[in-house]
Parts: structure tokens; sequence; C-alpha cells
């Protein structure tokens, strides 16, 4: 016969999934609010200087995923744009 697993054990189970990351999601705009797309958008952990990049979409958007906590310098290039 089966017994019941007690709430608190389930809770405690549940925690150790948890990650250490996230998505950061960046938008693009040029000095009049018009979004920017195809500019190149490099990310740089200031702490272990590993970098990811990438582009903005057709909406302005460059998203990251996942990231490690820290802290990171953003970098965007765009011919054109100073």
């Amino acid at each position: 016969m089966r017994r019941p697993v007690p709430l608190p054990l389930l809770l405690a189970l549940s925690l150790n999934a948890q990650t250490d990351s996230a998505s950061l999601r960046v938008l693009v705009t040029d000095a009049s609010d018009a979004v920017v797309s195809g500019a190149r958008v490099q990310l740089r952990n200031t702490g272990t200087s590993v970098q990811a990049e990438g582009a903005t979409s057709a909406d302005g958007y460059a998203v990251f995923s996942p990231i490690v906590r820290g802290s990171y310098e953003l970098t965007v290039v765009q011919a054109g744009f100073t």
C-alpha cells in the first residue's frame, strides 16, 4: 500500500530544480524612437568576460537566453549610427 508523500517534502524537491540563469530582451531604438533592425548586439559578462553576440530582429529586439547571474556590458553597433 502506498503512503502519501508529505507536502513539505514535495516542496523541497521542487526547490532543487531552480536554476541560476535568466533571459535578457533588449530593444534597440534610434534618437527618434524608431526601432533599429539588423544591429549587431554584443553582451559581455564583466566578471567572466564570457561574450554572446546577436542581432536585432525586424521589431528591434535582440534576445539572449540563457544568461547566468552577473554584471554585463552591452554594446550595439549599426552602420551609420554613433
